[in-house]
């Protein structure tokens, strides 16, 4: 017979059966929490009509099975998706103490239905009840907490202690000590009817601290909803134990609708640990992260103080001090020491941890059999682990050396090992690596641990085959160096030689320059001597003239002082060749010395009184005007050449001289109303033989030598010059030169 065939047949009705089933799971899953609603809203309808009966406490306690029901299947189902660790293994805990407690409600039921009575105290529904409470409470304490909070295990365990020691000391002064005292019943009987509130109290306190320590707004709401949860569990099952003790009487169908609502909203909370919160960085959740870090931190000494309070209180009005507290609080005492201790060797632990888990190498310790036992989390990354994975792999699984992995800790346990090796990834990937072992000294266990380190060697092995081939094309291009030297220095020689003559012939032309250019300065400086001579007694004759023939006619007279003011401009024009051809050859000597601007100011406009445009002229000088320091000469030049500008080009308006003093400097101002001079070629007059239009060289006479000799004088003598737009229009030659502390 084909059993394969028969196999292939029947494999796909159960298939399908078994996705039949899966989707009714899920959607009555998904529709509980409403069923649970109406179920509650049913059980009060039924309270109505039936009262007190018997029957209704059996509706009430099926709708708690019921409700109890759906929160163990979401339960389960939850443990199941979350991957397996410490998450899925309390979820299942969980499951099996709320299971616990569906059976102790469903005996209780049946024992109402059957005997309609209620059970005995103590009973098997108690014992059922107080294990799953005590699963509840086992779940909740190895919940994992959030690990930057909670570094360690141990302070986690003092904190849970102090929390459980302290709820249960409060537990006994405020519930249990005084229905003991009043005789309700007696102790032992007392305390098992209230173990189910001590319980319910330990969850409330477990489920503040998870509320305190988790940084996820998801698990926040979820721990706010089974919070909420404990509390009403906790007043519900403590009013039942006061009715148990005859304290109170309630109806059948309170506690059964209590119980429906606590269940309901156990549902709702495990809810929110499957929903996605999109506003983690809110502000509003950074504030409450804040709040949570410094609150959890002190919540064990504010259980302490809270205690210590209680008993002090009661001690102050009873007038002797409880014997059961006493211990209760040397227990929280030597807690809250070792609590502390915890915590200052915690902090010192955590800065290595921190070392080794910030960095990119790979770090993991290993026992003697090759099992590891602790990763980082860059070799987490790299073997694709999850964080809450419980089975680590074993080295074998990634590591490749030149040894096997006994050898190596052989060696390592007793002198420790280094050298290179690779890590494999499952994906293929083979990463080269520096490892290094050392033995853990642990007097403590009898199993050899190591610590390794792994440095990735990708990038290093990467550079030594770059620097390979660099070294190898170095050779090849040292070689061609070589050749290329040999042939260099060939064409060198005979370029040096080639340069040898060339520096030869230019240092003959240099000399021959040096020549020409002394001829130059001797050929100016004795036509100028030539031309100053004649030119001095054609003026003065023309002057004596003047001054001694006032009978001679008009015509005539207009003629001879035109000569007179044609041979003051070449007078004035041999004076600056002279005076270029003495800077040009360095010869021109300055002497600086306090001299008077007014002075020289009177003495150029004097030059100008026989020329036209001399009534254009205004003189603004301050009467405590300092002396300033220049050469006269030099002084006299710069203001004569300035005023000439400022007639030739500016044929009307006044021509205004202005003299300043500002910040120990002397400030002159030659202002005209001429045509102005354009801003882009205010630095280019200064240039010699530079001028604006070449065009009206024959209406005004020039050659673009003036600026350029006022600027070399003021350069010498210190100062500055420089040319202004006016808004009016014209042009404003402002410049400057150092002045004096003795006013003129």
């Amino acid at each position: 017979m084909d059993f394969s065939y028969l196999a292939g047949v029947l494999a796909g009705p159960y298939n399908h059966t078994m996705a039949k089933l899966a989707f009714l799971r899920s959607r009555i899953l998904n529709f509980w929490p409403y069923t649970g609603t109406a179920a509650i809203f049913l059980f009060g309808i039924l309270q109505l009509v039936l009262n007190t009966s018997i029957v209704l406490h059996v509706f009430g306690s099926l709708g708690v099975i019921g409700v109890f029901t759906g929160a163990v299947l979401i339960t389960f189902k939850a443990s199941r998706e979350f991957s397996p660790g410490e998450i899925s293994r309390s979820w299942m805990v969980l499951g099996i103490g709320l299971l616990l407690w569906v059976l102790a409600y469903l005996l209780e039921a049946l024992i109402r239905l059957v005997y309609f009575s209620e059970l005995p105290i103590p009973s098997i529904a108690d014992l059922l009840r107080n294990a799953g409470s005590i699963a509840i409470f086992v779940t909740f304490v190895i919940y994992p907490g959030s690990k930057e909070r909670l570094f360690g295990r141990i302070r986690a365990w003092l904190d849970v202690s102090l929390l459980c020691v302290g709820t249960m000391i409060l537990f006994w002064l405020i519930f249990l000590r005084p229905i003991i005292r009043v005789g309700f019943a007696d102790p032992i009987t007392a305390t098992w009817i209230e173990a189910r509130v001590a319980f319910d109290l330990l969850l409330v306190a477990l489920l503040f601290r998870l509320l305190l320590i988790t940084n996820s707004s998801i698990e926040r709401m979820g721990f706010l909803i089974l919070g909420a949860a404990a509390i009403l569990l906790t007043t519900i099952d403590l009013f039942y134990s006061y009715q148990q003790f005859g304290i109170f009487n309630f109806t059948y169908g309170f506690f059964e609708a209590g119980w429906m609502l606590v269940g309901l909203l156990i549902i709702v909370g495990f809810g929110h640990f499957h929903r996605v919160v999109e506003s983690e960085g809110h502000l509003i959740f950074d504030l409450i992260r804040r709040f949570q870090v410094r609150f959890e931190s002190l919540l064990p000494l504010a259980m302490v103080s809270i205690v210590i309070s209680f008993v002090a209180v009661d001690w102050s009005l009873s007038g002797e001090l409880d014997e059961i507290s006493l211990p209760g609080l040397i227990l929280m005492a030597f807690l809250m020491i070792a609590r502390q201790g915890a915590i200052a060797g915690q902090s010192e632990i955590r800065q290595h941890a921190e070392l080794v888990n910030s960095t990119t190498d790979f770090a993991f310790t290993v026992d003697s059999k090759g099992r590891i036992r602790l990763v980082n989390p860059a070799l987490q990354s790299f073997l694709g682990m999850d964080p809450d994975q419980k089975s680590l792999p074993k080295v074998e699984d990634f590591l490749r050396a030149n040894a096997s992995l006994d050898e190596i800790l052989v060696v390592a346990s007793e002198m420790g090992w280094s050298g290179d090796a690779q890590f494999f990834h499952m994906d293929g990937i083979t990463l080269p690596v520096s490892l290094s072992i050392r033995r853990i000294l642990d007097e403590q266990h009898d199993t050899q641990l190591f610590a390794a380190i792994a440095h990735d060697l990708t990038e290093t092995k990467l550079r030594e085959a770059e620097l390979r081939n660099a070294l190898q094309q170095l050779a090849e291009t040292e070689e061609d160096l070589r050749r290329l030297n040999r042939e260099l220095e060939a064409k060198v020689e005979d370029r040096t030689q080639e340069l040898e003559d060339m520096v030869s012939h230019l240092a003959q032309l240099n000399e021959e320059l040096k020549a020409l250019d002394q001829l130059k300065s001797d050929f100016v400086a004795l036509v100028s001597h030539e031309l100053r001579a004649p030119l001095t007694n054609i003026r003065t004759g023309l002057e004596v003239l003047l001054r001694g023939a006032p009978e001679l006619i008009q015509n005539a007279r207009d003629s001879l002082e035109l000569i007179l003011q044609e041979t003051e401009r070449l007078s004035s024009f041999v004076e600056m060749i002279l005076d270029l051809s003495a800077l040009e050859a360095g010869k021109f000597q300055l002497q600086i010395r306090p001299i008077s601007a007014a002075k020289i100011i009177e003495d150029v406009v004097k030059r100008f009184s026989n020329q036209s445009g001399y009534d254009r002229l205004r003189v603004d000088i301050p009467k405590s005007l300092p002396l300033i320091s220049a050469d006269e000469q030099a002084l006299h030049s710069i203001v004569f050449h300035l005023v000439d500008n400022a007639l030739k080009y500016a044929p009307a308006g006044d021509v205004i001289i202005r003299v300043s003093e500002q910040d120990s400097k002397i400030l002159f101002h030659v202002m005209d109303c001429g045509p102005g001079i354009p801003e882009h070629e205010r630095e280019d007059v200064f240039e010699m033989f530079y001028r604006l239009d070449t065009r009206d060289s024959r209406k005004v006479y020039g050659r673009g030598l003036g600026l350029n000799l006022a600027k070399r004088f003021l350069d010498l003598m210190g100062g500055g010059i420089r040319i202004i737009g006016s808004p009016k229009g014209g042009t404003i030659v402002e410049f400057w030169l150092p002045g004096r502390s003795v006013e003129a």
